[in-house]
């Protein structure tokens, strides 16, 4: 998940060409009730556990950086339905993809984890997600 939010917005919109190009639709991929974009937002806290247990290192600031991230994704959730976060758009022109982007790209550092394309499918990620 860290390494989708951490993708330029040009290759996150590419990797995941299921997350809708506006927010305003009402169907989604994969029949969601809302975009998979979100779906991924939503299910992010329950795998800082998992990262708490297996962080390289106490010291490192890898759970810290989770943890923001899973505020973030809380704020940009409870946000009014008609402030769009969660489409193509969103990712180009909001402000607060950068700030995702960037806080992801330090969690995969402090993990000493590869910046780039997840290695599953956008559909494989969701699928998995929605499965815990």
């Amino acid at each position: 998940m860290a390494q989708l939010f951490a993708l330029d917005e040009k290759i996150q919109a590419s990797y995941a060409s299921e997350i809708p190009d506006e927010g305003y639709g009402t169907v989604f991929a994969w029949n969601l009730p809302h975009s998979p974009l979100k779906e991924v937002a939503i299910n992010f806290d329950d795998y800082i556990p998992w990262l708490e247990e297996n962080a390289v290192n106490p010291d490192n600031e890898a759970v810290r950086f989770a943890r923001e991230l899973s505020e973030i994704y809380g704020l940009m959730q409870s946000a009014s339905p008609s402030i769009d976060f969660w489409s193509k758009q969103a990712i180009r022109d909001r402000a607060i993809w950068s700030v995702v982007r960037r806080t992801a790209r330090a969690l995969l550092d402090a993990m000493d984890w590869p910046h780039r394309i997840p290695v599953p499918s956008f559909e494989q990620l969701v699928a998995e997600i929605r499965d815990n």
